[in-house]
């Protein structure tokens, strides 16, 4: 139980820390406090929506690893 609340936490800090150091002009939905408030007030779910919603990915060109 101890250690499902440490990954959590640091999953959640994680998350916090990529959301503050993102360029905010590649943010997706919402503003980037709002992401911040969102992972901080929603720890798992939270983080997972910042991942799959909040940020882009960068494509890579075609052929490029």
């Amino acid at each position: 139980m101890v250690l499902v609340s440490i990954l959590i936490a640091v999953f959640d800090i994680c998350c916090l820390i990529d959301c503050a150091l993102f360029d905010r002009t590649r943010l997706r939905r919402f503003t980037k406090w709002a992401w911040l408030a969102i992972i901080f007030f929603l720890p798992v779910l939270g983080g997972l929506l910042w991942f799959a919603f909040g940020r882009t990915w960068r494509k890579t060109a075609a052929g490029v690893a």
